[in-house]
C-alpha cells in the first residue's frame, strides 16, 4: 500500500460516508472513524523504521531522553487530532476542541522535564 492507495481509500470512504449521509443513515460517522483508524494504522506501520533509525541516532548522540519526549508528543498530537476530527465529523465541535486542548496540556506536561534540563543548562552557562 502506497500513498496513492491511502488517498484512494480515503476518497472511497468519504464517498461512502456522503452517500450514507444523503440516505439518512447514522453509519456515516462510523465509516469516517473506521477509515481514519485504518489510515492511521497504515501510517504508524510505515513510520516505525524511520523512528527506529532516529532512535539509534539519538542513542549514539546521547539525546535519547529528548527523542522519547518528542515521539510521545508526536503520538499524543496525532491521536488527539484524529479524535478531534472524528468529533467534528459527528457535529460535536466543542468536544473536539476540548480534546485538542487536553492534548496540548498533555504535551506540555511531558515536556516539562526537557524544559527543566534546558533551564539548568542555561544557568550553568551563565
Amino acid at each position: 500500500m502506497n500513498i496513492y492507495s491511502v488517498c484512494g481509500f480515503g476518497l472511497c470512504a468519504v464517498c461512502i460516508a456522503v452517500i450514507l449521509k444523503q440516505m439518512g443513515s447514522s453509519f456515516q460517522p462510523m465509516i469516517a472513524a473506521a477509515a481514519g483508524i485504518i489510515m492511521l494504522s497504515y501510517i504508524a506501520i510505515q513510520i516505525i523504521p524511520v523512528l527506529e533509525y532516529v532512535k539509534t541516532l539519538s542513542y549514539q548522540s546521547g539525546m535519547s531522553t529528548y527523542f522519547t519526549v518528542a515521539v510521545k508528543a508526536l503520538g499524543i498530537a496525532l491521536v488527539c487530532q484524529l479524535a478531534s476530527e472524528i468529533c467534528r465529523d459527528c457535529g460535536e465541535t466543542s468536544v473536539g476542541g476540548r480534546i485538542e486542548l487536553a492534548g496540548k496540556i498533555a504535551i506540555i506536561t511531558i515536556s516539562l522535564p526537557v524544559l527543566k534540563n534546558l533551564v539548568t543548562f542555561a544557568r550553568e552557562l551563565l
